[in-house]
C-alpha cells in the first residue's frame, strides 16, 4: 500500500540478525503501527512465527495483544 515503501526502509535499518524473536516481532508491529492509517489491534493485524523448534505458528489474538503491549 501507500506506507510500503516507508515500511521496507525502516524494516531495513533497524533489522539485526542478532535480534531475539521478540524483538523483531516488536519491530514488525511497531512498522506497521507507523504506517497503517487506522490504530493497530488484534483485530487488524495478524502475527505468525517459524522457528527450529515450533515450525510455523499463527499467533492467537491472545498472544497478538501480548506483543502490542510491547509497544
Amino acid at each position: 500500500g501507500a506506507g510500503a515503501e516507508g515500511a521496507q526502509s525502516n524494516l531495513e535499518e533497524s533489522y539485526s540478525e542478532t535480534m531475539t524473536l521478540e524483538e523483531a516481532e516488536t519491530l514488525a508491529l511497531s512498522t506497521l503501527k507507523q504506517v497503517m492509517e487506522e490504530k493497530i489491534s488484534t483485530d487488524n493485524v495478524e502475527l505468525a512465527r517459524v522457528t527450529a523448534d515450533q515450525g510455523f505458528h499463527i499467533a492467537t489474538a491472545a498472544e497478538v495483544g501480548i506483543a502490542l503491549e510491547r509497544l
